[in-house]
């Protein structure tokens, strides 16, 4: 069944969500932004782009269930008074959501589909490097804003890469924090 499928009630959604959710346990801080109702439709439709065949769908992984972008995943410690004062210094601002790109990992059993981000403004670096400085294991060399549309077996959806079949322009106002417990607390960016 396709995951858009005019059936796909919003309480099985839901139910998906949980299910994916049960199965990853980290014990990590997680700093996101997570894209709205109608940001979240529109940024869905993209999956309509992956066929179920191309899916990579080991426990946790498979299509991404709740769009967002990541600002920092791993952080081993609590840093949430920290960085709620520093989004005090840091304005609402815009970004983009364009073209599909992918990361691909010869050291991973899966590629990773995704829309990029355009920034102007620098502010989800700016989060990004503010989170750093606590202790994390993020793994990468550079930060690359970004949403992931799904995991997706090695070398395939190549013939989507550079497609925007949905472009946006999002005001960016909060970030979410959650705990390893997974519950989630909005900051709000400004004064």
């Amino acid at each position: 069944m396709n995951f858009l499928n005019s059936s796909f009630t919003f309480k099985e959604y839901l139910e998906l969500i949980m299910e994916k959710e049960q199965k990853f346990d980290p014990n990590y801080y997680y700093v996101s932004h997570r894209l709205d109702k109608k940001a979240t439709e529109q940024f869905l439709k993209l999956q309509e782009l992956v066929n179920d065949k191309d899916v990579y769908t080991e426990p946790t992984f498979g299509r991404e269930l709740k769009p967002h972008i990541t600002l920092l995943y791993g952080l081993k410690e609590d840093c949430f008074n920290e960085l709620q004062e520093f989004c005090k210094t840091i304005e609402p601002f815009k970004i983009g959501i364009g073209n599909i790109s992918s990361f691909r990992s010869s050291d991973k059993d899966y590629d990773v589909l995704v829309s990029k981000i355009t920034d102007e403004s620098g502010n989800m670096n700016k989060i990004h490097n503010f989170c750093k400085k606590f202790k994390n294991d993020w793994s990468y060399n550079n930060y690359d804003p970004h949403a992931t549309i799904s995991y997706i077996k090695k070398e395939t959806c190549k013939n989507v890469e550079g497609k925007s079949p949905v472009t946006m322009n999002l005001q960016v106002n909060e970030i979410t924090y959650r705990n390893p417990d997974k519950e989630d607390t909005i900051i709000k960016l400004g004064k």
